[in-house]
């Protein structure tokens, strides 16, 4: 085979390999068009619908982070609500059942049971430390499973609860100058909520207050697949870096003993051996 066709196989794979790349990130783009617009029709109901509904729009393409905290600036309540764009009510007095514990001096903030749609678990409380970092409770487990100790039929503590449903009273926000910026989904939240912990208030999670969420966010879906992997590991890391004490502690709402590579509250194999003898 000589050199010269080596070289026009190997141009050929690289436009290939170019013309995909391009047709991922239009078919992204055409999406977060898609959703976008159907965002814009939904902030002209509210305003129709609702007298008192303020919608104030950012325009940058920019992380969760910095969006939540341009739309705090704006509120004028004395709680504040984090709530992702891909979410769907299930409960109609959820708000009620978050502030029940948000108004307590002592909570810091309150999060929400989540649902993937095909009815199975997608967030209910963070454990610090699971799935190398830190994972969500119960995912993926089914949505009438009244989980280890019937925990997913209580109100509880927990170390960190998702940014995509959260609810805080405004003067711990200020208090801890709201997101960190330079965080983006989904570590923005677990960085909140050990900084809320750090400055002395609890973290709380509720299961009655329930909603769907989707797979992902308008604001971080616009990022191509493999320049989200890229952050994610960049991210991970900086975040074992900033929180290598916590993580080194352990999680203070979860048995030790307890595997931290599943959600489900399983014995580590070890230990399972270990009676066995």
């Amino acid at each position: 085979m000589s050199s010269e066709y080596k070289k026009a196989e190997s141009k050929k794979k690289y436009r290939q390999r170019q013309e995909q790349r391009l047709a991922e990130q239009s078919q992204i783009i055409r999406e977060q068009a898609e959703r976008i617009s159907q965002l814009e029709k939904q902030n002209l109901q509210l305003k129709e619908n609702h007298e008192n509904m303020r919608v104030v729009t950012w325009g940058k393409k920019e992380n969760s982070s910095k969006a939540n905290n341009y739309g705090a600036q704006f509120c004028t309540g004395e709680y504040l609500l984090l709530l992702s764009n891909d979410t769907e009510v299930i409960t109609p007095d959820w708000i009620q059942e978050m502030i029940m514990l948000a108004q307590r001096e002592d909570v810091g903030a309150v999060g929400a049971m989540l649902y993937y749609s095909d009815d199975t678990i997608r967030h209910a409380g963070v454990c610090l430390g699971m799935g190398e970092v830190a994972g969500d409770f119960f995912q993926h487990v089914e949505k009438d499973n009244t989980g280890y100790m019937g925990r997913l039929l209580y109100a509880q503590n927990v170390s960190s609860v998702a940014a995509s449903c959260m609810l805080l009273r405004r003067d711990v926000w200020e208090k801890l100058g709201g997101l960190n910026k330079s965080w983006s989904a989904p570590f923005n939240g677990t960085d909140l909520c050990l900084r809320i912990r750090q400055a002395g208030y609890l973290i709380a999670w509720t299961p009655f207050a329930k909603l769907y969420q989707s797979d992902s966010t308008v604001l971080e879906s616009c990022t191509p697949p493999q320049k989200n992997q890229k952050r994610l590991e960049r991210e991970v890391l900086r975040f074992k870096t900033q929180w290598a004490k916590e993580l080194e502690a352990g999680d203070p709402y979860y048995n030790p003993n307890f595997a931290l590579d599943r959600s489900d509250f399983y014995i580590k194999p070890d230990l399972q051996r270990h009676d066995a003898r």
